[in-house]
């Protein structure tokens, strides 16, 4: 299990594709799942003021391979923006 807890160049981690995709996943072959620190997702939005939406936020740590959501709230909020499926 990977923890995703800060930021690479300006890009929060688990918003990085390039760390999460092209590093982690293709170049060093991880397969287990990528999990984000407490309210990390959030922090996409609040604290690094990456993104201006938590739909965007959640939709980026997916697009860039964040697999589960390590949240203080039981629900884990941020992903619960994203649609059902």
């Amino acid at each position: 299990m990977l923890r995703c807890v800060a930021s690479l160049n300006g890009v929060p981690s688990c918003a990085n594709k390039r760390l999460l995709t092209d590093t982690l996943r293709h170049a060093w072959n991880f397969s287990g799942y990528v999990v984000s620190d407490d309210d990390a997702l959030e922090h996409i939005v609040d604290a690094h003021h990456y993104l201006p939406t938590y739909v965007e936020a959640a939709a980026a740590a997916v697009h860039a391979g964040c697999n589960l959501e390590l949240t203080g709230d039981a629900s884990g909020w941020v992903y619960s923006y994203l649609p059902q499926v």
